[in-house]
């Protein structure tokens, strides 16, 4: 508080202000409120990259305490680092304490041959967003198939939902080997969709999955 009584926020929480004039004594409580700051959003992401055919699957992590909108790009460079592609992807909703699937396709040929790739790196920007998250609301049911997996996804809450996109992570022999991505129909409460997932493809046939996991990346709505 400067000397001419005006009070700054320095760091986010809550100070109570004493003040004694002519011997009567009064007391102010003040908060602090913590605002979102894209630095800290990105300092705050955990994520582990898993290296498969056709890129690099990442599962990220926010740690922030906002929700954040995340997008973010993969630079593949040559042994000579030289950069051979760029791979965006993004989520359009990131909740917080929630983990999410990204995945960045390696460069590829005119015929859509993969391009060797020495190494890369990651960047993420990050904004703040009003949306608000109906992930808990988003319930999922699935079993396998002969070539594939089959979800039933229920909207089962009561916010109209702008897009909710679902992922899933193959498994084979314990390892990451593939993952998928379908935007699930159910924008309004109480609608429900059926998605398919097949299984990766390799070699003119379907490679036989041991397990998956599936992931809401993020399902949200506004307030009308």
């Amino acid at each position: 508080m400067s000397s001419s009584g005006v009070v700054k926020g320095i760091a986010p929480g809550t100070a109570t202000i004493t003040a004694t004039v002519s011997s009567k004594k009064y007391t102010c409580k003040v908060t602090v409120k913590e605002v979102f700051n894209s630095k800290k959003a990105i300092e705050s992401l955990s994520a582990t990259d898993y290296k498969v055919k056709n890129g690099i699957i990442q599962i990220v992590k926010n740690n922030y305490s906002f929700p954040m909108i995340l997008d973010a790009k993969c630079v593949f460079y040559d042994e000579d680092n030289l950069m051979i592609g760029v791979a965006p992807a993004s989520i359009l909703n990131f909740e917080k304490g929630k983990e999410a699937v990204l995945i960045f396709y390696a460069p590829t040929d005119s015929n859509y041959n993969p391009i060797p790739y020495d190494h890369y790196k990651i960047i993420y920007s990050a904004e703040s967003t009003d949306a608000i998250s109906n992930i808990k609301d988003i319930k999922i049911s699935s079993n396998k198939g002969t070539f594939s997996i089959l979800l039933e996804v229920i909207n089962d809450g009561d916010l109209s939902s702008e897009f909710t996109q679902i992922g899933i992570l193959f498994y084979k022999d314990g390892e990451i080997i593939d993952y998928s991505y379908r935007y699930a129909d159910v924008n309004e409460p109480g609608s429900v969709d059926y998605l398919e997932f097949y299984f990766p493809y390799e070699n003119n046939k379907y490679i036989e999955i041991d397990d998956y996991a599936i992931y809401v990346n993020y399902s949200y709505g506004y307030n009308k």
